[in-house]
């Protein structure tokens, strides 16, 4: 089975080249949006904060892009995931309004700048531009599968705040809602990497959906026990709410919460053993970009 720590020094340097240029493009495509969008917000608004995130998504495709896999599609795989990456913003104006956070990536959330009418239309905008952005790369078929991906979503966040809201449930259950709130969006864009070879892009969904998985929850362990200051938002507000989340006596989150993380980790990577190359990329993201995120986030396994 593929280790879950990954020692840096043990895999081979990639060229930074095709990486960064990956990172460019999707930026670039993101950037064209939000100047478009900004044209209907007060002078003293802006976005920028809510569209500069870790980008963990585009990162793990990107890492595709460097390993020169045969059936890496970089016009398909830069859509997608700048579709991605402006849905999830959308996602965060209209959870920061149902949360009621007052703060995001260390500057006051958009309905704190514009009020809850504006933050709804902000984010209206930025999923209406998350579909152009397929669409314009001419991925009929790729539409089709973000509604897909979309509703399970708002599912899964429905699930959560209307039929689980207040209780315990088990493992499997918050399993299910991390992967269906994350896992689902990681696994977008993995899958439209290589849509030409169906094997593949089956084996990338299923590992980015489990490495998705683990980064929610570790997200649901950040809102108990991590560092509202160093994190830069607003932090306590599923307990305070009542939301769902790690099932776990109280002071016994972070084992519990540990444990899945590893196990799903675990679990994303053997996914690819039969394709070394992709395997690699991806373990390349886990020890690069995705611990990294979670050390400085608070809370994280080492």
């Amino acid at each position: 089975m593929t280790p879950t720590h990954i020692s840096i020094s043990t895999l081979p340097a990639p060229s930074t080249r095709p990486f960064h240029v990956f990172l460019e493009d999707v930026e670039a495509q993101i950037e064209r949006r939000l100047t478009n969008l900004h044209a209907h917000l007060p002078a003293a608004a802006s976005l920028r904060r809510i569209a500069a995130g870790k980008k963990l998504r585009t990162r793990m495709v990107a890492h595709l892009a460097d390993a020169r896999l045969p059936s890496f599609d970089r016009r398909s795989a830069v859509a997608a995931c700048a579709a991605t990456e402006l849905v999830h913003s959308a996602s965060l104006c209209h959870d920061d309004i149902i949360d009621e956070a007052d703060e995001r990536r260390g500057a006051p959330t958009v309905w704190r700048q514009l009020g809850v009418p504006g933050a709804i239309l902000v984010g209206d905008l930025l999923l209406v531009d998350s579909f152009g952005a397929l669409a314009r790369a001419g991925h009929v078929e790729a539409v089709a599968d973000f509604v897909d991906t979309l509703r399970k979503v708002a599912g899964a966040e429905m699930d959560q705040e209307l039929r689980h809201r207040g209780a315990c449930g088990d493992l499997q259950r918050w399993r299910e809602v991390c992967e269906g709130k994350t896992g689902v969006l990681f696994a977008f864009p993995a899958r439209w990497a290589c849509p030409a070879d169906r094997p593949l892009a089956h084996a990338l969904e299923r590992c980015a959906r489990s490495i998705g998985t683990a980064y929610q929850m570790h997200d649901d362990l950040l809102d108990i026990h991590g560092d509202a200051e160093a994190v830069g938002k607003t932090l306590g507000q599923d307990r305070a709410r009542g939301k769902h989340t790690i099932p776990a006596a109280p002071g016994t989150e972070r084992a519990v919460a540990t444990a899945a993380i590893e196990g799903t980790i675990r679990e994303a990577l053997a996914s690819l053993e039969a394709w070394p190359r992709a395997q690699q990329a991806m373990e390349r993201f886990v020890a690069r970009d995705l611990r990294a995120c979670l050390r400085t986030t608070g809370g994280a396994p080492r």
